[in-house]
């Protein structure tokens, strides 16, 4: 069942992702030439929230459980149990629960960073 919810939200993920494929720098905020998972981490914060909203089928500004994936961790991600996961709890669930799986993901040389060509070839998975 948590599967179902990770499995959506990396969806989500990737169409964030797609969004900057060329941007690379502008993620890289301390320009390095990579990437780290904080900086990753900010890009996903930043853009969260309207990757949410796409995800929303009823346009009521909130994921229902059943816009969540049906996942049983519904109630846990719905930080102020209002029965609804609002952009902000649902960017919270992307950047401490999927950015570092997704940012794993893309790290091929296990180095903790993300150079552009790791960065790229994230976006073709």
């Amino acid at each position: 069942v948590m599967r179902t919810a990770v499995i959506t939200m990396i969806c989500i993920m990737s169409l964030c992702a797609s969004a900057f494929a060329d941007d690379f720098r502008g993620i890289d905020i301390n320009k390095d030439g990579r990437i780290d998972l904080q900086e990753f981490q900010g890009f996903v914060k930043e853009i969260g929230p309207s990757k949410i909203r796409q995800f929303d089928a009823d346009a009521d500004g909130f994921l229902s459980e059943k816009e969540f994936a049906g996942d049983g961790n519904f109630k846990k991600e719905d930080a102020n149990r209002d029965g609804k996961i609002d952009p902000q709890e649902g960017t919270q669930f992307l950047v401490a629960v999927i950015a570092p799986t997704k940012f794993k993901s893309y790290d091929m040389n296990r180095d903790g960073y993300l150079d552009k060509n790791e960065f790229e070839a994230g976006q073709m998975k």
